[in-house]
């Protein structure tokens, strides 16, 4: 699903998330929990940025988006906030600061982010600078949602996700404490068989979209497994009757 740069667009899904499989199982109900996938691809930075409320703190978090309490996210409601995400995540290559700019986000109905099935998606990139191929990107998520009560709690995690058969070398992945800032240093082309997929495998958590693609899989696996097997027991008891 593709939609045009700078729009905020409202999903309208019957209990589907974009972010896989059912996020509220995997987090506090409490909690408001913010994923950042990192995507070097040449000489632009992909950022995806995922929020997920949780049960008990959707209605305070929902007071950030639908601003006149309505019970429907408007068109400008949505581009507000997404503006005011974008304007939270920052990005530092090699010690100088780039502009983050926003290309799209996608908003869940109300009813589903309150039953806490549903996940907003922002989709950013950032230009990077010349250079002779080692990188460090340091990518900051400063986005802090309120409640009358005051500040939402919030967890947040950033992963790097190399795109397949990506020529990027990974050599080394940290996060501060609070998880809203992950440093990567990489090298872009010198070793096109990817030695740093080894390292994000080992030190990162699957995404749920990984999780989900593999459920689906083994799924299907099962369905071709067992038909098979219907088969062969027909051929046999036909065989018998013969």
């Amino acid at each position: 699903m593709h939609f045009g740069r700078r729009s905020a667009v409202i999903a309208v899904i019957a209990g589907v998330t974009f972010a896989g499989l059912a996020p509220a199982a995997a987090h506090p109900v409490d909690e408001l929990l913010q994923q950042v996938y990192v995507t070097p691809i040449g000489n632009t930075l992909d950022l995806d940025v995922e929020l997920t409320p949780a049960a008990e703190i959707a209605v305070a978090f929902l007071g950030n988006v639908d601003r006149d309490g309505d019970g429907a996210i408007s068109t400008s409601e949505a581009d507000a906030h997404a503006a005011a995400v974008a304007r939270a995540i920052s990005v530092v290559v090699d010690g100088a600061t780039v502009p983050v700019q926003l290309d799209n986000s996608i908003y869940p109905e109300e009813r589903l982010m309150l039953a806490a099935a549903g996940t907003i998606v922002f989709k950013l990139h950032a230009n990077l600078p010349p250079s002779s191929r080692q990188r460090v990107v340091v990518v900051t998520n400063a986005y802090a949602p309120t409640s009358p009560s005051g500040t939402i709690n919030t967890t947040v995690q950033g992963s790097i996700t190399p795109r397949p058969n990506s020529p990027i070398t990974l050599a080394s992945i940290d996060r501060n404490e609070s998880g809203r800032t992950i440093t990567v240093r990489y090298t872009d082309g010198a070793d096109r068989s990817i030695r740093g997929v080894s390292t994000l495998t080992a030190s990162d958590k699957p995404s749920n979209r990984a999780g989900a693609l593999l459920v689906v899989a083994g799924g299907v696996l099962a369905v071709a497994a067992s038909a098979v097997v219907c088969v062969l027991s027909r051929r046999r008891r036909a065989m018998a009757r013969s």
